[in-house]
C-alpha cells in the first residue's frame, strides 16, 4: 500500500487539460503570464524552452508534456508557475492558476499504486476540491530527474 507524503498546507491549485494538480505555496518563487518562451534546440520534448527573468535564464518545462498528457495549447490564462527545485529555479507552464487550498492531513489520500516508479513518485498525495480530484505533485520527484539547463545570470534582454 502506498502512502501520502503530502502534507497538510496550503497547496496552489491549477489546471492542466481541464484537470486539477497542486503544488506546495512554499515550492513556489512566483506566477508570471507568459510574454514570450525562447527555443532551446535539441531539448527533451518536455522542455518548452526558456525565459528572461529579470536577467536570468530560466529553462521552462511543459508540464503537460512531463505528465504525458500532450502539449499545452497556450491561452490567456496560461501562466509560468516558477518553482524553487533542488536544481534551482525551473519554470512550468500551467493552463491556468485556480486558487489556494488549505488541505489537512485527513483529506490528503495517497496516490494510487502505479507499475511505473517513475510515474509513482511524480505525486504526493490526492484529495477531493469541490467535488473535483486535485492531484498533488511532489515538486522534488517530478523535476529531479529531467534533463533540464540551470539558470544563468546576466542574460540579455530578448
Amino acid at each position: 500500500m502506498t502512502t501520502s507524503t503530502a502534507k497538510p498546507g496550503k497547496y496552489l491549485s491549477f489546471l492542466i487539460k481541464n484537470q486539477l494538480f497542486a503544488v506546495p505555496v512554499e515550492s513556489i518563487w512566483e506566477i508570471n503570464k507568459i510574454d514570450s518562451i525562447s527555443p532551446l534546440p535539441l531539448s527533451e520534448p518536455y522542455i518548452a524552452g526558456a525565459i528572461n527573468l529579470r536577467g536570468k535564464v530560466l529553462a521552462v518545462v511543459d508540464l503537460s508534456v512531463r505528465l504525458q498528457m500532450g502539449k499545452t495549447e497556450l491561452s490567456k490564462n496560461s501562466c509560468v508557475i516558477i518553482l524553487e527545485s533542488k536544481v534551482g529555479r525551473i519554470g512550468a507552464i500551467v493552463d491556468a492558476v485556480c486558487s489556494v487550498v488549505d488541505l489537512s492531513q485527513n483529506e490528503i489520500e495517497p496516490p494510487p499504486q502505479y507499475d511505473s516508479v517513475d510515474t509513482a513518485l511524480l505525486f504526493s498525495g490526492f484529495a477531493k476540491v469541490s467535488e473535483q480530484m486535485l492531484m498533488i505533485l511532489d515538486v522534488a520527484s517530478a523535476l529531479s530527474k529531467l534533463s533540464i539547463p540551470t539558470e544563468t545570470h546576466d542574460a540579455k534582454a530578448s
